[in-house]
């Protein structure tokens, strides 16, 4: 299904889980899941910054999509897993990427080490992987210029804010350069079947949605 408006609590067109992408600042996109809960509300998952995973009421400015690429009943296997993770509630890093596992075979989370961790996209890209479903070939990611001044930007942010010590920030900066999976390029990935999806076969997708969502209002 084509990407929808109107992000409401009690969407009953939504099966189980979804994911939701919105536009920060005119250019920044921010991704994350949606899914029903018990109660059969929907609920908004995602990254927001270090160590602020998210489960929240989702906000009407997100567009939104069932994760098609994945059966009913696969989603209701992803609906219960972030069921319970907003029951653990793990802080998650920012960060551009973890060496090894995220989640343990119980589905916990696994502290990775300073200067690791994930962003609003690949924590996407994690959760689902947990469950067994890769949605990204990543190594066929490239590595754009323009994602290094993407990088030290965050790295700036985070240094600005004071929500990362002074560790987490040094080990970020030293880590070399790595790809960037950014939050249109997933959701580009949770519409395209089959999976995993490479770069170029969803490139032209996550193109088109970026430009969906620039013309939404910017979330506040």
């Amino acid at each position: 299904m084509p990407l929808a408006e109107g992000l409401t609590v009690s969407m009953v067109s939504l099966l189980h889980a979804g994911i939701a992408i919105g536009n920060v600042d005119g250019s920044q996109h921010h991704v994350g899941l949606l899914y029903s809960n018990d109660q059969n509300n929907i609920r908004f998952c995602h990254l927001a910054w270090h160590n602020r995973l998210t489960f929240s009421e989702p906000k009407p400015k997100y567009m939104w999509s069932e994760i098609d690429t994945l059966s009913d009943e696969n989603r209701m296997v992803i609906s219960a897993f972030l069921q319970s993770m907003e029951e653990e509630h793990p802080d998650i890093p920012y960060g551009f990427g973890i060496d090894g596992q995220c989640f343990d075979e119980d589905g916990n989370f696994v502290p990775p080490p300073p200067g690791e961790g994930l962003t609003c996209a690949t924590f996407v890209v994690e959760v689902l992987r947990q469950q067994g479903f890769d949605i990204l070939v990543e190594d066929s990611w490239p590595i754009r210029a323009e994602d290094e001044a993407w990088r030290a930007a965050i790295i700036q942010q985070l240094e600005l804010s004071g929500t990362a010590d002074a560790l987490h920030i040094a080990a970020l900066t030293a880590k070399p350069t790595t790809i960037r999976v950014r939050p249109d390029e997933v959701a580009a990935a949770c519409l395209s079947s089959p999976i995993p999806n490479e770069f170029l076969s969803i490139v032209a997708l996550a193109e088109d949605i970026y430009a969906q969502v620039n013309k939404q209002p910017i979330l506040r």
